[in-house]
């Protein structure tokens, strides 16, 4: 009788909220044990069903701490590399990541045993809503969206190309539900089978993927095809941000260039750089009189060569500065300017294509909600930086290659989005990205990174091929499979063939879908709640 007590005790049940984070934790990349991903909720679920016995508030605060220990716990170890650049911020984003996916769960509350179909079904919405919510609000961190985590197995979510890595997030959550209620039953001596069909159910878009689902080897054959890509990436290993770069990026390109074109193929139909790797490309709107244009020319001019995209931060004058805190003052020239994170394609005739980065760091290269709220500038200097990156909005998505190749130039954190690339990729033949990791000494952030990449290119079936500096650089193939990659001090060129996108996939099709069911079955079951409890307030007195 003793021992039953200690089970369900608060100290118990806190200690399984936190067990579950670190399971989920040890199967998340790059510790890879992700068999852990399909049962690391389940501790957490018995840990819930001891606080539903709770009244009152009290069942509402437990609710609400064990869902947050559990979080926390779980993005206190994927998230530690982090730490290694910037010990503040890497707290904040666990304390805020915890706290979003902890208090919406509060509405669990009014379920009883008795109505377990709404409870899991509430669970499940609210969790893909989260999610959701993770992409698109600008405090967007979405390195932890639970279809992402099987990364580090292709194999395993071939089947995305139907479901998507929103759909691999209710499987997997479907499954570890399903375990527990078979495990709860089976312990009460009840039938277990409706469980095990739902069991089945939530394993089965991973088991037809590893059984029935062939990923082809990249074979002569298929790269010397009319489908195939050939992009030579850079991966540098150079410092960034420095005094005289800036001065005279001509220096900067000509170092770039000379690293490039040793081990490059000639027959490459683009060479990328990484993110900001040029940190002055000039003023926008005069271009053909800027020294890193010219640089670019100078290259083209001494020799047959392809178009180059590279990062860099650009600028453009703007009128009215004093209206937007995005603005920075040149007090000797007396204007107001903004600043751009840029991809520029600079081809052999002069053209340029120009893609601004739309989605940035929170505090690291721009501060949210600033005109709301300007107080935030101070605290920036605790968890970031004061960086002040705007959209340039006379950029241009697409971009080419010499031999016409469409392609997406992603500017580093904007590839952990998997709805946002979806969309982009229904629009091109390949993606590139392009990162600057010298902020990050720990290269398991830049694996994150990678794997989150492998279930982008398996949702829309599209090789994805990354140049960064210090980092990983690396091409995925559409299967999901990493071709080749360079890693940190590794400098050099990587020359790689993938087979181009050729088809939009069912997934691309109804993408964002499961978002929407989750965010209207969220709202419609709050709305049923509110209204239930309100009928009973009505309810005359007997």
């Amino acid at each position: 009788m003793k021992l039953n007590s200690l089970f369900k005790s608060f100290p118990f049940t806190l200690f399984l909220s936190i067990l579950s984070g670190q399971l989920i934790y040890w199967g998340w990349p790059t510790n890879g044990n992700y068999p852990l991903l399909f049962f690391g909720f389940v501790p957490l679920y018995i840990a819930l069903e001891n606080v539903l016995k709770y009244n009152g508030i009290k069942k509402i605060a437990s609710i609400v701490i064990i869902l947050f220990a559990s979080h926390l716990s779980w993005l206190f170890g994927t998230a530690s590399w982090l730490s290694d650049s910037t010990t503040q911020t890497y707290i904040l984003l666990i304390v805020v990541e915890s706290l979003i996916f902890s208090v919406p769960f509060v509405f669990l509350s009014n379920f009883s045993n008795s109505k377990k179909f709404i409870f899991w079904l509430l669970f499940i919405s609210t969790w893909i809503t989260l999610e959701y919510v993770t992409q698109n609000w600008l405090l967007s961190i979405p390195y932890f969206i639970l279809g992402s985590g099987l990364g580090m197995s292709a194999y395993l979510i071939q089947t995305y190309e139907y479901i998507g890595i929103e759909g691999g997030s209710i499987f997997i959550l479907i499954t570890n539900i399903s375990l527990f209620l078979i495990l709860k039953k089976a312990f009460q001596k009840e039938s277990i089978l409706i469980n095990v069909l739902m069991l089945f159910l939530g394993l089965f878009p991973f088991l037809f993927s590893a059984f029935f689902m062939h990923i082809p080897k990249l074979t002569e054959e298929k790269t010397s095809s009319l489908d195939s890509i050939h992009v030579a990436l850079l991966h540098s290993y150079l410092p960034t941000y420095q005094k005289e770069q800036h001065l005279h990026p001509e220096l900067t390109i000509e170092k770039l260039w000379n690293i490039s074109h040793q081990n490059q193929d000639s027959n490459a139909e683009l060479l990328v750089w990484p993110e900001t790797i040029v940190s002055n490309l000039g003023w926008l709107s005069n271009q053909q009189n800027e020294s890193s244009y010219l640089a670019f020319m100078k290259i083209f001019s001494q020799n047959n060569i392809i178009p180059i995209c590279t990062g860099g931060h650009g600028f453009s004058l703007y009128n009215n500065g004093k209206d937007n805190p995005y603005a920075a003052y040149d007090s000797n020239r007396n204007f107001y300017y903004l600043t751009h994170n840029l991809a520029i394609t600079y081809h052999p005739n002069g053209q340029q294509e120009i893609r601004s980065k739309e989605i940035f760091v929170p505090f690291q290269e721009r501060i949210p909600y600033l005109k709301s709220f300007p107080f935030l500038k101070h605290f920036a200097d605790v968890v970031g930086s004061n960086a002040k990156i705007s959209v340039y909005e006379k950029g241009r998505e697409i971009h080419k290659t010499s031999k016409n190749h469409r392609f997406i130039p992603i500017l580093c954190y904007e590839s952990i989005f998997p709805l946002q690339m979806a969309r982009y990729a229904e629009k091109v033949d390949f993606i590139t990205i392009l990162a600057n990791e010298n902020w990050n000494p720990n290269v398991d952030g830049s694996h994150q990174y990678l794997y989150n990449n492998v279930g982008v290119a398996i949702q829309s079936r599209i090789p994805i091929f990354r140049s960064s500096n210090h980092g990983v650089s690396s091409v995925v193939d559409k299967y999901g499979k990493i071709l080749i990659k360079r890693v940190d001090k590794d400098q050099g060129i990587i020359d790689a063939y993938a087979v181009q996108k050729t088809e939009t996939t069912i997934y691309e099709m109804y993408s964002g879908s499961s978002y929407l069911i989750s965010i209207l079955l969220y709202f419609g079951i709050i709305l049923y709640v509110l209204f239930k409890k309100l009928s009973i307030k009505k309810l005359p007195k007997k």
